[in-house]
């Protein structure tokens, strides 16, 4: 009922069997952690992390990853699936990375898909995205502007057919939402400028990116019925667009 008790935890074979009401305890144990004065909570679950294994473990990997999140009460982690080469676009590649990073892990974890312009197109993505499901993904990444090689961004009419086979394999469509065209002037505009300041980073990604691109996708979405989580939010226009999804009934999460 939202109010801070005191409380007995008792844990059997890793976990949760009882919580008593107080301090005293009750019942026969092999090991007792006094923790009075702090909080205890459930592990917590991170779902947009990016470990970069493999591919990339010069700056991470899940060994360090894995660990980090333990450390910091994070008993369960998502990574996202285009920071590992290959990235997680195939059954093939969702194994090869699952072979790599099971034996590093510390944390529960599990994957996000993904899928490219090139599958659409090609019509691969009927296939992959089917198998991505059955090996566990939790949904599909797409981003609307990318600086990756190999997971480049996605166009509206590529994102149009990916969301409605995606409704129906019941899957969340996870989108990094920055208006490609902004972006790309108005980076190059601080270029040409000569500008190199801190403030100009931010001008380069102007603020109008992010709203405008999350109405290109919650626009998909109204048409298809999807499930649609817009990651890392930044802006309150965005937050407004979502608010007003939401309050239309649209299936749309921050």
């Amino acid at each position: 009922n939202e109010q801070l008790k005191t409380v007995t935890i008792y844990v059997e074979k890793g976990k949760i069997k009882d919580i008593v009401p107080g301090d005293e305890v009750l019942l026969p144990t092999e090991k007792e952690i006094d923790v009075k004065g702090n909080i205890v909570f459930p592990g917590f679950i991170d779902p947009h992390v990016h470990f970069d294994d493999p591919g990339f473990t010069e700056r991470e990997d899940f060994e360090t990853g894995t660990r980090s999140a333990a450390a910091g009460g994070i008993t369960t982690i998502i990574d996202m699936p285009c920071t590992s080469i290959p990235p997680v676009t195939t059954s093939q590649n969702f194994d090869y990375k699952l072979s790599i990073v099971k034996p590093k892990a510390y944390v529960d974890f599990a994957f996000w898909g993904g899928v490219t312009s090139q599958q659409v197109e090609s019509g691969e993505y009927k296939k992959s995205l089917k198998e991505l499901k059955d090996r566990g993904i939790v949904g599909v990444k797409f981003y609307t502007i990318s600086g990756m090689e190999f997971y480049p961004r996605m166009t509206v009419p590529n994102m149009d057919k990916a969301f409605r086979l995606m409704k129906g394999l019941n899957l969340v469509c996870a989108v990094h939402a920055e208006d490609f065209y902004l972006v790309d002037y108005y980076s190059h505009l601080m270029q040409e400028m000569g500008r190199e300041d801190p403030e100009s980073w931010s001008e380069g990604r102007t603020y109008e990116a992010e709203p405008e691109a999350i109405w290109s996708v919650v626009g998909i979405t109204e048409k298809v019925g999807n499930k649609l989580h817009i990651v890392h939010l930044s802006t309150k226009k965005g937050l407004d667009i979502i608010r007003w999804a939401k309050a239309q009934g649209l299936n749309v999460s921050t």
